[in-house]
């Protein structure tokens, strides 16, 4: 029987119980996603059915394999795009961000340098709404599968919860701490600040992460890439109150 040590399927934590950014934590969570039905294709670049797998051929310049990318992206990571704009009509979202796409000007050009405004510009694509979640995966995806390159962060509900406590830890950043206002739990963070109400700020919520990524890399010497920082928290952190629930009571602590 082949002798296989207990903390070999545990993660790293930090020194207040929390995922920590290491080689062996990031290489877990990869392997545990590419073994999960539920995700795998969805990150599978020999996958032709995903996004990365059309995404990594290059970038879809005809109207319909757009279509094709932008709804499977929404299906993937259940961005709810298909049901913005008109709810009588679930493919309405879906139409009208594939036209307002293929009216931006300079569209890959800007994805391929980073733009972070590109991101509030397909956010809005949508009247009445502001789908930036679906809008900063677009152009995550097609930076990472069509030109290799790794500049845009998901915007993510889980991720938007958890991040205070990573603003705090590794930047000082207490400004991003989580309230708690009567009975009920808020997270006056980083969703309001940077999301909320159409008035999306992808740049700062974009930039934040950067900061705590160079932290990592610079003082904890951890090569890691702004997909591994979305995968480790998200994929700890979601489904699960309890562990976001932690984060809340550490820094609710701090203030006291």
């Amino acid at each position: 029987m082949v002798d296989i040590a207990a903390d070999t399927y545990v993660l790293d934590m930090d020194e207040n119980g929390f995922p920590a950014f290491t080689e062996k934590n990031i290489a877990f969570i990869n392997g545990i996603i590419k073994i999960d039905s539920g995700y795998r294709d969805s990150f599978d670049e020999s996958c032709e059915s995903s996004s990365a797998g059309i995404l990594s051929k290059g970038f879809p310049t005809d109207k319909d394999t757009l279509e094709r990318v932008v709804r499977l992206i929404d299906k993937e990571n259940s961005t709810h795009l298909s049901v913005s704009g008109n709810t009588k009509n679930s493919n309405q979202g879906i139409k009208l961000t594939v036209e307002g796409l293929l009216e931006i000007t300079d569209l890959i050009q800007k994805i391929v340098e980073g733009d972070t405004e590109i991101v509030n510009d397909i956010a809005g694509l949508v009247k009445g709404r502001s789908n930036i979640s679906f809008a900063s995966k677009f152009c995550a995806f097609c930076n990472r599968y069509c030109f290799k390159k790794d500049d845009y962060s998901i915007y993510d509900s889980v991720l938007c919860e958890v991040l205070p406590y990573y603003a705090y830890v590794y930047c000082g950043e207490e400004y991003f701490r989580h309230k708690i206002r009567g009975n009920k739990e808020l997270t006056e963070t980083i969703s309001e600040t940077f999301g909320q109400k159409g008035a999306s700020d992808y740049k700062g919520y974009n930039k934040l992460i950067g900061r705590i990524i160079d932290v990592i890399r610079k003082q904890f010497n951890e090569d890691i890439t702004r997909k591994d920082f979305d995968l480790l928290l998200w994929y700890y952190f979601k489904g699960s109150d309890r562990r976001r629930k932690e984060i809340y009571t550490f820094l609710d602590k701090l203030s006291n």
